[in-house]
């Protein structure tokens, strides 16, 4: 590959801004990836649950020379800025930009950042709500065995290998009362985003647990928090896994989660039954399977109808499945017959 001397420049620009920071960072790896969101338990050097995959006795934090080191049998091994690669979910120099905020002494917000869908008029971004979403999403950390989250998705009759990265878990959410306008809890809760067509994020969608891993007892379990931009949701989904030339949606994450574990098949969550029909489906999408919601009053199987009916005029494959028992979902559906080979 021939590489033009600007690239090269800026090559070799960014390798000697790591080979700084990593200077600068000696010794004080804990500190900064704890900043990072990783809880400091995670930060011994012996074998124990790994903050990145979630696996429970694999990786270890053994800081070589001060070096940040890390080895896990399933994440691999590296140096402090490969484990905040791995942690946060960035690219090389976006890592490289939190660490030299951090170490700067400044607020660093690429962690587990959230951004919002552009609007030409920057009047119609609601400063608060944003600075809320923000707030509450950067609070959160990767899903862990045996956190509240871990338990609830287990207590669902879920058994992934690997929780995706998409789900959060949030230590401590206040919950408020819609008629009272008071706050009860704080409550775990696990959180995901609803991305927009854009690839920016619209919302947080939440769900209130309890530290055994059950539904908090609050009147709402699942709410969306409100966008920073209005109308910002219409399209937007919860992007699970990466999207392949077969996708699947569901309504809720967990139904999501049980026909990917059923399937193989990558599956977004759409969040309800309102925003599954206004779902956008990226261009290199060839098929797309909707696993409805048997809903009693109709609500799911009509929004499946809708987004069919515009999946096909775009010219895709598509195949709605229905669970035969009224009331119910697939994860229903999967929980009642063990598995089965009726949604492949």
């Amino acid at each position: 590959m021939i590489m033009n001397k600007n690239a090269e420049g800026s090559k070799t620009s960014a390798y000697r801004y790591s080979d700084e920071l990593k200077n600068r960072a000696v010794g004080n790896w804990p500190t900064i990836l704890c900043k990072a969101g990783i809880d400091r338990k995670f930060l011994v050097n012996r074998h124990g649950p790994c903050p990145i995959c979630g696996g429970r006795d694999r990786f270890r934090f053994d800081d070589k020379s001060g070096s940040g080191s890390f080895f896990c049998n399933g994440c691999g091994a590296g140096d402090g800025i490969k484990l905040l690669c791995l942690y946060l979910q960035l690219p090389f120099a976006d890592a490289l930009n939190w660490l030299g905020q951090v170490i700067d002494g400044a607020r660093a917000d690429y962690g587990h950042t959230i951004s919002f869908v552009e609007v030409t008029d920057p009047a119609g971004v609601n400063a608060r709500k944003a600075n809320r979403l923000k707030e509450v999403w950067n609070e959160s950390r990767q899903v862990f065995t045996g956190d509240p989250v871990f338990k609830y998705l287990t207590r669902r009759g879920l058994n992934l290998s690997e929780i995706p990265h998409a789900i959060r878990c949030h230590s401590g959410l206040w919950y408020r009362m819609d008629e009272e306008e008071r706050f009860v809890g704080p409550y775990p809760a696990m959180l995901v985003q609803l991305i927009a067509p854009n690839g920016e994020v619209s919302t947080v969608h939440r769900t209130y647990l309890t530290e055994e891993g059950c539904k908090a007892p609050v009147p709402k379990v699942k709410r969306l928090m409100s966008p920073a931009v209005s109308g910002s949701c219409s399209g937007a989904a919860i992007r699970l896994f990466p999207a392949e030339a077969t996708l699947g949606i569901a309504e809720g994450v967990e139904t999501a989660l049980a026909c990917h574990q059923e399937t193989g098949f990558p599956v977004w969550a759409a969040g309800n039954a309102v925003l599954l029909k206004a779902v956008v489906i990226p261009d290199h999408v060839e098929r797309v399977i909707i696993f409805a919601d048997n809903d009693t009053n109709g609500t799911g199987q009509r929004s499946a109808l809708e987004l069919e009916t515009r999946l096909l005029n775009e010219g895709r494959q598509v195949k709605t499945l229905i669970p035969k028992t009224e009331d119910s979902d697939w994860l229903d559906e999967l929980l009642r017959t063990g598995g089965c080979d009726v949604i492949r």
